[in-house]
């Protein structure tokens, strides 16, 4: 949705997952975990551990809409995982996703930066390790005040999550 304000000279920057295909100058920021979120109670919270795609796939499902880049994510992660998910919604939003898994409505995958400073649900990480890559998009890269933006953000690095497995 970025992109082509960004080729049109609208904006100057957009920070968020890397697109697939773009004639701006892609600057790699870093990756940003992925982690499960549930309602309070959930088994999942009873853990110490990660949760596997296994047990999701068991659970009803908070979904992406098709064609949205979290959709591709997560149906790209339950292929590698050779799972398939249950969802019983979909939203367009990651943050969306987190409030629904909070009040019960299903598990959610959503990125660290979905999540609100006081989650209300349980948030677990995902027994092997997800991530998916943040860059920053610019179509002129060699714009000094562009330059000092991305100069601070790679210094300041991206949203983490420190909470237990």
């Amino acid at each position: 949705a970025v992109v082509k304000p960004l080729e049109a000279g609208s904006i100057d920057i957009a920070i968020g997952p890397r697109p697939s295909g773009t004639s701006v100058s892609v600057v790699p920021l870093g990756e940003e975990e992925m982690v499960t979120v549930v309602h309070p109670g959930h088994r999942f919270g009873d853990r110490n551990r990660g949760v596997r795609a296994c047990e999701l796939a068991k659970e009803p499902f908070i979904h992406y809409h098709r064609g949205n880049e979290m959709a591709c994510w997560v149906d790209q992660f339950a292929r590698r995982h050779n799972v398939e998910f249950n969802p019983v919604m979909r939203t367009r939003c990651p943050r969306t996703a987190a409030h629904m898994a909070a009040t019960g409505v299903g598990a959610a995958i959503v990125p660290v930066s979905a999540l609100p400073v006081e989650p209300g649900g349980v948030v677990r990480r995902l027994d092997a390790p997800a991530s998916r890559d943040i860059v920053a998009m610019v179509p002129a890269p060699s714009d000094a005040l562009v330059r000092r933006f991305l100069d601070d953000v790679l210094e300041r690095g991206l949203p983490s999550w420190s909470g237990p497995n």
